[in-house]
């Protein structure tokens, strides 16, 4: 499911995992973040799960969230926003194996 939006009740009794084929979660803030790691096959190529928290998440998003982490065991990791130089932000990007679009020189 790639970019799909829905509101799911995620309690035991509503939801079941049945099979979970990531190897972890990448909980993101912003939508232009969660959009590039889409487009760039991210998802697919480092078996992960990304969820667009959308600032403030709901309270059903951190439950489903908390569900996978302790039922299948995967590790969450949470892109916050913050500001970054230009060099930091070059380096999150190639730590996510992306290439920056443009070379920003200040």
């Amino acid at each position: 499911m790639r970019g799909m939006e829905f509101l799911i009740n995620v309690e035991k009794e509503k939801l079941t995992f049945k099979q979970v084929d990531a190897d972890f979660i990448v909980a993101i803030e912003t939508g232009g973040m969660f959009d590039r790691l889409v487009e760039n096959g991210f998802d697919t190529d480092s078996r992960a799960i990304l969820i667009h928290l959308k600032g403030q998440p709901a309270r059903s998003t951190r439950r489903f969230i908390k569900r996978l982490n302790e039922e299948k065991k995967l590790p969450v990791l949470v892109f916050p926003i913050v500001i970054l130089g230009v060099s930091e932000f070059t380096e999150v990007l190639h730590t996510v194996r992306l290439k920056p679009r443009i070379s920003l020189n200040i």
